[in-house]
């Protein structure tokens, strides 16, 4: 118990009062906040998920089926990411975790949106190595996170 309730005020705790932080600042400097909270996902499904043993898509976006971030942030990665050749599908099997839900609140200003990135995409998922893919999906994610940063969001909430 003692070790859990160390990590949890040593690094859950501090964590997201940065995050907080950081949020709340964007958004008073900016107006409005992007989050985006990257996971990596296993090439295929495992016994214990909803799709066992299938072979995922490249990238899964999920905003809770809406509710973190609007059709229009998410409709804006897609395609970025279709257009870079990659096959996207949306909130399935993930449609974002705690960070998604806790702190997307789209009509306040503060989009969050998952993206998970098929391990196959960059590594050899047995040996846990990079593989050649690896440059290319970092040069599409910063060239995605540039993007990002010119996203201008919608300026009605509904959008």
């Amino acid at each position: 118990f003692a070790e859990v309730k160390g990590r949890i005020e040593t690094l859950y705790e501090p964590y997201h009062a940065a995050l907080r932080g950081l949020i709340d600042g964007t958004r008073a400097t900016f107006g409005h906040c992007v989050l985006v909270d990257c996971h990596s996902m296993p090439s295929v499904g495992g016994p214990m998920d909803n799709d066992p043993g299938t072979q995922r898509v490249d990238f899964v976006l999920g905003n809770n089926h809406g509710a973190t971030c609007h059709a229009r942030l998410i409709q804006y990665v897609e395609a970025f990411l279709a257009e870079a050749g990659y096959t996207v599908r949306l909130n399935n099997p993930y449609s974002g975790g705690f960070t998604t839900r806790h702190y997307g609140q789209p009509r306040r200003g503060i989009q969050t949106l998952q993206i998970e990135v098929n391990r196959q995409l960059y590594m050899d998922e047995t040996a846990i190595e990079k593989t050649s893919g690896f440059g290319q999906l970092q040069g599409n994610l910063t060239r995605l996170v540039e993007a990002l940063a010119n996203y201008e969001p919608a300026t009605r909430a509904a959008d």
